[in-house]
């Protein structure tokens, strides 16, 4: 592994998921928050749980399981196209199900949803090909032009759009430049043996990466028909100091896992650097939290800060554990059996759905948030647990 380069993708991975998430977090919804009403941003950051849940669960699958079975194919094309149409066609209806379930009955605010959800999807899952290329440098101009599309559709929504045209308008761009620097989209609509293969193997880990980001995503969606949009905005609210925070976690992992599929060995000295560094942060976290919590929210959410402030201390700690057990994972997924990420992620659902909404029945949203903070508590165990554990048994 080139140490250098493999820092310098890191730094770029982190700017690319930084640019889009900024331009959401501290310009799209506090804009809608304060232009709006309470209803339309707590159904905004809804659907944009759904976006990260769905079409992004079913693209990130597609695009880590490219990448790990790349190598396999030789010169040889097609299986993924099959995939990511099937993929597409799960994503409509998922959304369409979640969107009435939320109480969505504009047909127009339908229609946006579902393009937004299928161009998410394609574009989580084309973006494997710069992956491959281990070419972070047109990730981060990819990511840069989504950031410009969300601005875009700001003003949209301005001059009287709907709302949902923010998450869509933020898709052309992205898909523009990837049919235009890959030709992975040219690769023929045609099965090949190992269609089968990759099918399973593609649903198993979009499996447990939708087990997974249900801890994370899935409450808003829930949460909505329970205790209304506008306290929903308010629960976002709070998330937002840690979200930020943790924002540079996901690029890590992701440029880790694409150095992990070359790797030939595990590193037990990797694991343990990447322990002690996620032990810092979620410490080093909590302190900015505590520091600048309300006065950010202060400025970017004035109408929400007093009830956000009420949960935005468990709220931050649960997302910064819930990071920590992330950082881990690429461990879990490059060297041990996928059905050890269903088993992690199911557990530590079902978990989430016991504490969390057992709590919430009993104590309002201050117990969901204990729950919620239980389960990311539990995920890290077991993430650890597994690592450990199959290593003693390995001797």
């Amino acid at each position: 592994m080139n140490k250098k380069k493999a820092v310098i993708d890191v730094f770029l991975n982190i700017v690319a998921v930084a640019l889009p998430t900024l331009v959401l977090q501290l310009i799209a919804f506090p804009l809608v928050a304060g232009h709006g009403n309470g209803q339309a941003y707590g159904l905004l950051t809804a659907e944009y749980s759904l976006m990260s849940l769905l079409p992004g669960t079913l693209g990130t699958a597609l695009n880590n399981i490219r990448l790990l079975h790349d190598g396999k194919y030789g010169e040889s094309s097609g299986d993924f196209q099959l995939l990511c149409f099937s993929s597409c066609g799960l994503t409509i209806l998922g959304t369409l199900l979640a969107l009435v379930y939320m109480g969505v009955d504009s047909l127009t605010g339908l229609i946006y949803a579902c393009l937004a959800s299928v161009l998410w999807c394609v574009r989580e899952y084309l973006l494997v090909a710069f992956r491959i290329q281990i070419n972070y440098k047109l990730i981060l101009i990819n990511n840069g032009l989504q950031a410009i599309g969300y601005l875009l559709g700001c003003i949209i929504y301005l001059q009287g759009g709907d709302f949902a045209l923010v998450l869509l308008a933020g898709q052309f761009l992205p898909i523009l430049h990837l049919s235009l620097f890959s030709d992975l989209w040219r690769e023929p609509l045609r099965k090949t043996p190992s269609l089968g293969y990759m099918a399973g193997e593609t649903s198993m880990y979009a499996l447990s990466v939708f087990l997974g980001r249900a801890l994370t995503y899935s409450d808003r969606i829930l949460l909505i028909p329970i205790v209304g949009a506008s306290l929903v905005g308010a629960y976002y609210a709070s998330s937002l100091v840690g979200k930020i925070l943790s924002m540079i976690v996901s690029p890590l992992t992701t440029v880790m896992l694409t150095y992990l599929a070359k790797a030939k060995g595990r590193s037990d000295k990797q694991f343990s650097i990447t322990f002690a560094f996620g032990s810092i942060l979620v410490a080093v976290g909590m302190v900015g939290v505590i520091l600048f919590a309300r006065p950010v929210l202060a400025v970017l959410y004035p109408a929400y800060v007093d009830t956000a402030m009420e949960f935005v201390y468990i709220v931050s700690l649960s997302g910064l554990i819930n990071t920590f057990a992330s950082m881990l994972n690429p461990f879990i997924v490059r060297f041990y059996p996928m059905k050890w990420q269903v088993i992690i992620n199911a557990s530590v659902l079902i978990a989430y759905l016991v504490f969390s909404f057992g709590l919430l029945s009993a104590f309002g949203l201050i117990g969901f948030c204990i729950g919620v903070l239980a389960a990311n508590i539990l995920k890290l165990a077991l993430t650890v647990g597994i690592y450990c554990r199959s290593r003693v048994l390995e001797g």
